[in-house]
């Protein structure tokens, strides 16, 4: 993927080539054993080539073209100096499909008449000045890479790399593998990615090296992630919308995936069951145009997966704060030692659950293939003919349909509770409304960039 030189027509950044890619995480023991075991090692036709590569990034004192979302950087191969160009791509559940743009430079110095010629905005004279870039962070690693066909008319290059990103003083070990898809469709990229995942201890990576690097530079500590309103577009389809919120939700799930394993943060735990919980709201706010019959084996993992993390998250809630208020003042009864002991006991257990489930192979195969499914789009063929009527709705008309409906079930069963009269069933029918409004909040976080005004924000 090159041009030329600055001598090239400025292209349009919608016709800019684009690089599709998994990159799966491993252990550095793991890395040279890769090429032996299964899946590779039966796809090989020609041992893989070895490379030495370092690659130096570029940015602003204020790093500009991170905040825009733009990596920049020169890469040595042998003798040889590439500079590219790659253009962050919206959140698709470890599927990176981003602009790159690259082009051969003399002796390792930026060619900024270049930049100026490739189409990508913020390289134009009104965006970021080029003058001032410099080196931000390094990267140095051993490449083993070879091209393979994991079916006829499908050609992937799988790229194992070792080494670490260097920033300052600072130095972070990486070994990861690229699925780059050179030629054909993405179904067999994700099933090359599912028969490794399967293998011990690999997992769905969604964080590139120029982000890590990023991260060192501005000495980001790791951190829950909340979820972040999706940028909407009221001329997409209803199916557009829903892949974007679904990939939205998938997207903080993956980031909060680190910290409820290795750290004790409990609102991680939070996070990661708001992000199921919002993905499940997705399917069921979309479900009178998306069959859910098509996501039926998916849907039934993200039930479970989103109940132990519930039963984990009710466990930190129960310990960390509701027992220590209920037991106020009541520090020496005799039952609140063995209460406090076997309640921390069962919260220890519903967060191993999790983290068991976390780290299966069960669970990554299923989210690359949730995400395969929401990628090939394939279930406009479930579709019923009342099903694809509503799919052909405005966004908006879309979401206000949907948003009514939830709003005015939620009236409706207020108005039957009598409040007057507080008995078993009437509990019942407390919780059923509170779940209920639940899911409305949801649904109108998730669709409000549709109609953005202060009532919506209000609402």
């Amino acid at each position: 993927m090159s041009q030329t030189g600055p001598s090239a027509k400025r292209a349009k950044q919608s016709d800019l080539p684009v690089e599709t890619e998994l990159k799966l995480s491993l252990p550095a023991a793991q890395a040279k054993q890769l090429w032996k075991v299964p899946p590779l090692s039966t796809l090989l036709v020609n041992r893989p080539t070895r490379q030495r590569l370092f690659s130096a990034y570029y940015d602003t004192p204020h790093l500009d073209l991170r905040r825009r979302g733009v990596a920049l950087r020169l890469r040595r191969d042998g003798r040889r100096w590439v500079q590219t160009v790659k253009k962050d791509s919206k959140p698709s559940g470890g599927l990176q499909q981003r602009v790159e743009l690259e082009v051969v430079v003399p002796r390792g110095a930026l060619d900024q008449e270049w930049l100026k010629h490739t189409g990508i905005a913020e390289f134009t004279d009104e965006g970021v000045a080029t003058n001032a870039l410099g080196i931000v962070f390094t990267t140095e690693f051993d490449r083993s890479f070879a091209v393979i066909e994991p079916e006829e008319g499908t050609r992937v290059e799988v790229a194992i790399d070792q080494g670490a990103i260097v920033a300052g003083a600072k130095r972070e070990p990486l070994c990861e593998v690229e699925l780059e898809l050179k030629q054909g469709d993405l179904a067999p990229l994700f099933g090359l990615a599912e028969q490794l995942v399967a293998l011990p201890d690999i997992r769905i990576e969604t964080v590139s090296k120029a982000q890590r690097g990023y991260r060192m530079v501005a000495r980001e500590r790791q951190a829950p992630v909340k979820a972040i309103s999706a940028k909407l577009s009221g001329s997409a389809d209803v199916d557009t919308v829903f892949k974007t919120l679904a990939f939205g939700c998938i997207a903080q799930m993956q980031a909060n995936e680190y910290g409820v394993l290795h750290s004790r943060d409990i609102e991680y735990v939070h996070q990661a069951r708001v992000a199921l919980r919002r993905l499940r709201s997705v399917f069921g706010l979309f479900s009178s145009a998306i069959p859910k019959s098509h996501f039926g084996d998916q849907l039934t993992w993200l039930r479970r997966t989103s109940q132990m993390l519930g039963e984990a998250r009710d466990w930190d809630v129960f310990v960390t704060e509701f027992l220590p208020d209920a037991s106020e003042g009541m520090t020496d009864h005799p039952v609140l030692p063995d209460l406090t002991k076997t309640a921390a006991s069962l919260r220890a257990e519903a967060r191993r659950r999790v983290r068991t489930e976390l780290v299966s192979a069960d669970y990554e195969v299923h989210m690359l293939r949730l995400t395969q499914m929401l990628h090939a789009q394939e279930w406009g063929r479930d579709r019923s003919m009342q099903e694809q009527e509503i799919a052909t709705l405005a966004p908006k008309a879309f979401a206000a349909s949907v948003l009514g409906r939830a709003h005015r079930k939620v009236v409706r069963q207020g108005r039957r509770l009598d409040r007057s009269n507080w008995n078993r069933s009437e509990y019942t029918g407390f919780h059923e409304l509170r779940i209920n409004i639940k899911k409305l909040r949801y649904a109108s976080e998730l669709l409000a960039p549709l109609f953005g005004s202060k009532s919506t924000r209000k609402y």
